[in-house]
């Protein structure tokens, strides 16, 4: 079974990886990118502790190749990133603790002051930690307490 290993320690967060990040993607690869900032202590918290359930179940997770999450309180921030062959991303976005967070905890997380953007789409590379939140706040569905912003518009693929 696959483990999760910290790659990176900065300020009072991290950022851990499950797999190998690849060199070379299969035509049917899908990223997916969810960033919130502007957290409050307890979304923060209460963002880990769901989190923790979410990445045990992406230990086993059919068509993942890669993923990595990253947290950091002194920025307030969290971040995920997925990267997937094939349609089981949805499977596992709508299913299971995931799709209960989805469902049930989303105004805990991403309401108050908090923001979030959430990006899937197909893609021939994978960008790097950086660049993912920063596509993200580009292309993503922009939320600000809550509400809606903006809808996705995903990058164009090279």
């Amino acid at each position: 079974m696959r483990r999760w290993i910290t790659a990176e320690t900065f300020g009072k967060g991290g950022r851990m990886a499950l797999g190998q990040r690849p060199v070379e993607l299969p035509a049917d690869a899908v990223v997916s990118i969810t960033l919130a900032t502007n957290l409050s202590l307890r979304q923060f918290v209460m963002g880990a502790l769901v989190s923790q359930l979410i990445m045990r179940q992406c230990r086993k997770a059919p068509g993942l190749l890669y993923a990595e999450v990253a947290a950091d309180y002194d920025g307030r921030y969290s971040y995920t990133l997925s990267l997937w062959s094939g349609p089981e991303m949805r499977a596992f976005r709508d299913k299971r603790s995931h799709g209960w967070a989805m469902r049930k905890m989303a105004w805990l997380f991403y309401g108050e002051a908090a923001e979030a953007w959430f990006l899937t789409y197909r893609t021939d590379t994978l960008p790097a930690f950086r660049e993912a939140m920063e596509t993200a706040r580009r292309h993503g569905r922009h939320f600000k307490a809550g509400m809606q912003l903006r809808p996705q518009s995903p990058p164009v693929r090279a």
